[in-house]
This record gives C-alpha cells, sequence and structure tokens, in this order.
C-alpha cells in the first residue's frame, strides 16, 4: 500500500511518513484500514513541504519520525 513512486500519487487524501525507516517490509498495511487515504514516504520536511506546494498534495496527516509540528510547520 505504501507509495514510494510519487508521479502514482492521485488527489485522494495522503498519510505523509516523514523520516520514517525505508524499511517496511515487517510492516502489513493491507491489515490497516485507512479508508480512502494512501501513504507515501517523504526523507524529511522540507521533500514533504517542496512536494506539497509543487503538486498541491492533499495532505490529510503527517506522521514524522524526527521532525517537530508546530504552529510554523515541520521543523
Amino acid at each position: 500500500m505504501e507509495n514510494v513512486g510519487r508521479p502514482d500519487l492521485t488527489n485522494k487524501p495522503i498519510i505523509a511518513l516523514v523520516g520514517v525507516e525505508t524499511d517496511f517490509s515487517h510492516v502489513d498495511f493491507d491489515a490497516c484500514n485507512f479508508g480512502d487515504m494512501q501513504i507515501a514516504r517523504f526523507e524529511n520536511g522540507l521533500r514533504l513541504v517542496h512536494e506539497w506546494t509543487e503538486k498541491q498534495l492533499n495532505i490529510a496527516a503527517v506522521i514524522s519520525n524526527s521532525e517537530i509540528l508546530s504552529n510554523g510547520g515541520l521543523s
């Protein structure tokens, strides 16, 4: 279910994984009910913001491993 290839992202809501490990072989995303949302991984907050503004992504949730989400955004 993880969408690594950004060109395939649709306008469906996206759960953005920021700075999360790249090996998801141990996670069964198909067992999770994300509704109509898709998962996309971003190496850091800057990459997320860049793709969000360039591609007008529909970000519904951000799960971050190492960055802090504050009023000013990811930092």
